[in-house]
Parts: structure tokens; sequence; C-alpha cells
């Protein structure tokens, strides 16, 4: 078994509100749950309206699958409106 460990940092565009971003990255973050079966949170930069850090797990059973699911998980994370993905760190077991 293989244990993964993605870490999205991205920045937000058209945000005017901590509650308004609370509720993007609400939606976003039960998508990707859905979606993909996997465990992700908002892990860092909780105060700040214009910066959010996204980490998502993951267990497969090989790596080359887990590779496929993150690089997966970076393109869609990228392609929904008003988020700029500045910095990623994989961590795999």
């Amino acid at each position: 078994m293989h244990f993964g460990r993605l870490t999205i940092t991205a920045k937000l565009h058209m945000i005017s509100s901590l509650k308004m971003k609370r509720s993007t990255i609400k939606h976003i973050l039960n998508r990707l749950r859905k979606d993909y079966n996997i465990s992700v949170i908002e892990s860092g930069l909780h105060d700040s309206k214009n910066w959010v850090e996204m980490t998502a797990t993951i267990v497969t059973l090989g790596s080359g699958q887990m590779d496929a699911i993150f690089e997966s998980l970076e393109r869609d994370v990228a392609m929904n409106n008003g988020l700029e993905i500045v910095n990623t760190e994989k961590e795999t077991w």
C-alpha cells in the first residue's frame, strides 16, 4: 500500500470577505471529496481572504495510481474559477 499527501497553496481572486472564501472553499472541498474519494481539508492560511492551503491524503495500491490521482486533482483545482495554484508539495510513503 502507498500513502500520499498533496498540499496545494493557491491564490483566490475576486473574493471580498472571509465569508465568501469559506463558501467557495467549502464547495470545492466537498466536490473533491465526492469526485476523488479522498480526504481533503483546508489546512492553513485560514485568516487570509486571498490565499488558501488545502491538503489531500490518499491510500492506493500502487504509486502510479497515486501519481495519476494527484495530477488529476491538481488540474481540477487549477480549473476552478478564481483559483491560481502557486505551490504544490507532495509526499509519499
